[in-house]
């Protein structure tokens, strides 16, 4: 399996990002369709919205981009695509289909 380059995973958050802005005006879902996106760790702030997905070793939420509807869309990704990261606690690998994206506020 290839290695993606650290700034082809940050162009993936990007455009994830630019897809809930599209979405939180107006009010859908986007659609994620097929394929596997590899994402860059993000930095977060206390009090912003992210979407995440949660790790199947420790159970946390780990962010993966920003949420600019602010949690008014739970489940913003819908389609048959993935994105895969590591855990923002224990760094394993995880992998989450676009419906299991979920929109949560970071503290």
């Amino acid at each position: 399996m290839a290695t993606v380059p650290e700034d082809q995973k940050a162009k993936n958050v990007e455009a994830l990002e630019t897809a809930l802005k599209v979405a939180a005006v107006s009010g859908k879902q986007s659609i994620m369709d097929s394929g596997t996106f590899p994402l860059a760790k993000i930095a977060t702030v206390p009090g912003n919205w992210y979407c995440g997905i949660e790790c199947q070793r420790c159970s946390r939420t780990t962010p993966i981009c920003r949420d600019f509807a602010e949690g008014k869309i739970p489940q913003p990704f819908s389609g048959s695509g993935f994105v895969k990261t590591e855990c923002h606690y224990c760094s394993k690998p995880i992998k989450a289909k676009s419906n299991q994206i979920l929109s949560f506020q970071w503290s």
